[in-house]
Parts: structure tokens; sequence; C-alpha cells
């Protein structure tokens, strides 16, 4: 799931975090896509899959996924500068969407078909997120509160607007930034979440609790399997 460039010596390497759970079709289509892509771009990437282990009754921890994800990639290498958090069912339709970190936070995956590519609403902030390696730190990663569905991308522009970290966001034109989401049937074990007060800097990063189960190195990723 690794590619460096043959042609020249890139400037930044990219990981790109797939939170992952039973979604097997999707997975096959974006990481091919991402592949096709980022060898467009010329990058220098690596692709890994963070799954939550599957245990019911257990509900789905996006977000807790992703710090994991953060935390176990720093642990395999340690050149990465900047992270691209990728729903799944996110689509990219323009190749010259760079996968590219900024020196604010980037909204990669702004403006969706199902809306028309525009905006539901100021604060979206999710689907696929890029950050440089310095900036989640300084937030504190994702808040490990959010079990079902929804909420842990808006908490995260709650963070970067607190005094400490003071971090505007980034989005390319939606001339540029256009994906389409797989259409899929909601999952029964992953009820909505409110919109809930940011926790920050008391919960995210610093206070990750998972086990990993394995590290498998294939072909189109890296695998990681996790236990909340």
């Amino acid at each position: 799931g690794s590619r460096q460039p043959a042609n020249c010596n890139a400037r930044h390497k990219t990981a790109i975090i797939i939170p992952y759970r039973d979604r097997k079709t999707h997975l096959k289509i974006i990481v091919n896509l991402l592949h096709d892509l980022l060898k467009t771009q010329n990058l220098a990437y690596n692709i890994f899959v963070v799954e939550q282990v599957t245990n019911l009754p257990d509900i789905f921890n996006k977000a807790a996924i992703m710090n994991a994800g953060f935390i176990e990639v720093m642990k395999l290498y340690d050149d990465f500068d900047c992270f691209i958090f990728h729903d799944v069912d996110m689509a990219p339709l323009e190749y010259s969407n760079f996968y590219v970190c900024l020196d604010i936070p980037r909204h990669v995956g702004a403006f969706l078909a199902t809306f028309h590519f525009q905006l539901p609403y100021k604060g979206l902030f999710g689907g696929a997120t890029a950050f440089r390696k310095d900036q989640f730190l300084k937030f504190n990663g994702f808040s490990n509160e959010y079990y079902g569905w929804g909420g842990e991308d808006d908490d995260i522009l709650k963070r970067l607007g607190v005094k400490s970290v003071n971090m505007a966001v980034n989005r390319f034109p939606s001339s540029v930034a256009r994906y389409k989401m797989f259409p899929h049937h909601a999952d029964p074990r992953n009820p909505g979440n409110q919109n809930n007060p940011s926790h920050y800097p008391r919960d995210g990063l610093n206070t990750a609790k998972y086990t990993v189960e394995s590290v498998k190195i294939m072909k189109k990723y890296t695998h990681i399997l996790i236990s909340l």
C-alpha cells in the first residue's frame, strides 16, 4: 500500500488512514481509486486501513479508530508529515484535488454530489480531512466519546476554534474538492450522536484506549485491526 515517486524526491510523505468496519465492497473500490489518483499526483504515500473488531453488540467509534490509527502509524513509521483521514465511502471525482497538507487543517472532501456540490452547513468538516502531524498533536486528535454515527467531525471544528489552538480551515473550490458517496444502508448498530460539547483537551489522543489485534502489510494497504 505504499509508493514513492520514481523520478523525484517527494517533499512530503502522506499517510492515508481509512477507518473501517463491514464495508468490503466499498473498501476495494476506494483503495483502487486512491492508488490511481495518488500515483497521478506523484506523491509519496502509504494507505492504512484501520478496522474495528466486529464483536456484537459493539458500536462503531470512527473517531477512536482514527486516533488509534494515527498513534500506530507513527509507531510503524515516524517520517509522515501529512495525515489524511478518509471515509471508506467517499470517492474523489477530480484528480486535481491534491492529497497534501497545508499550513492550516484542510477539508479535502468538502463538496458532495448529494448536496449538489454545496456545503449543506458552514460547520461541515468530515469525509476526508488533512492535518500536518504538528496540527493533529496540537488539538489532541479526535474525541473518543462518539460511539455511533456522526458528531466527531463537527467536534474537530470546536477544537480548532479554542483559543489555545486557533486554527482556521482550508477548502479547495467546489470545482476541485468534488466527491460522491457510495450508497449504503444505515447500520442499526450505529445510532446517531447528539452534537455534544467538546471536551478538549482532556479527551483525545491522550486518552485513547485500544488493543492492536494484528498488523498485516498487504499489497494495496497496511491493515491494522483494533479492538476498543
